[in-house]
């Protein structure tokens, strides 16, 4: 079974089977859906369901008792679904990311809706291939292989907001409630195949600032504001708009066992390793 979590509910999929599980582990749904799932995301509210082949997708919005708010029949036929998300106060917009794959050139596609009532926007990215979508104080930052774009929920763009990253890659984001979301990007070469990160870059507002790192790091966030970077034994910090890294020697590892891996950091600052030794660590971060 394949799974995917949102802030408060986990989706688990099985071929047509779709189920939806509260914070405390509750079955709050448990239906077969009329084609195979390819994909699931999760809201604060609703769950988006894209089911059918990859040309042929289908897009179905379920409320977390599994309702019907949204079908949206045959709108992606011809397309691929890269990637859906909420978005909103409450999530109750939707993104939606599609590739036409038979017109001249490939083209994305970028589609927003209020679940249960209308569409709002679309907008062509032409053959700029995008792969990720943040909501950043009521605006959508969507990082392409190229540019970052900035948009409304109506899908006009903030053109004086684009910023070109090509051969960078989105690897974290911090979004405060009012301040604006610090990106973390790493060059596309040291993340592809193995994590071997030497440079990191950080887009806060208009600052666009670059780092070189102590040594080649397995992964690496941003968090209360400062950078965090975790390598074979210790673990580097530094506050955002500074200029030197500070190291410290990770306790707690065995004779030649190293940190080989990262998985990601809880929103309560827990960095999550593995080592070679075959273990899963949890380094808690300082604020």
């Amino acid at each position: 079974m394949k799974y995917t979590a949102g802030p408060a509910y986990i989706a688990i999929w099985s071929g047509n089977e779709l189920i939806l599980l509260d914070q405390n582990g509750n079955a709050v749904y448990n239906g077969t859906q009329e084609e195979t799932i390819q994909f699931v995301r999760v809201g604060e509210q609703f769950a988006a369901v894209v089911t059918g082949d990859d040309t042929q997708p289908k897009l179905i919005v379920r409320n977390m008792k599994g309702g019907l708010e949204d079908n949206f029949g045959d709108t992606y036929d011809g397309m691929m679904l890269m990637d859906v998300g909420f978005f909103g106060d409450e999530g109750q917009y939707l993104w939606t990311l599609a590739l036409d794959m038979y017109g001249t050139n490939p083209n994305m596609v970028m589609n927003t809706y209020q679940v249960g009532k209308m569409n709002y926007g679309q907008v062509s990215l032409g053959d700029d291939i995008a792969y990720r979508v943040i909501y950043d104080n009521s605006k959508l930052r969507v990082f392409t292989i190229q540019r970052v774009y900035t948009f409304d929920y109506r899908c006009a763009e903030d053109s004086g907001e684009r910023i070109l990253v090509y051969g960078w890659k989105m690897i974290d984001a911090e979004i405060p409630e009012r301040e604006r979301a610090r990106i973390l990007l790493a060059p596309e070469g040291q993340t592809s195949y193995a994590q071997a990160i030497m440079e990191l870059r950080v887009l806060e507002g208009e600052q666009d600032i670059r780092y070189t790192l102590p040594a080649s790091c397995v992964g690496a966030c941003v968090y209360g504001g400062r950078i965090f970077a975790v390598s074979g034994d210790h673990l580097y910090m530094m506050d955002t708009g500074r200029e030197k890294f500070y190291g410290y020697q990770i306790p707690g590892l065995e004779e030649n066992e190293v940190i080989t891996g990262y998985f990601g950091t809880t929103e309560d600052g827990m960095m999550v390793v593995s080592s070679s030794a075959g273990k899963v660590y949890g380094i808690q971060l300082p604020r």
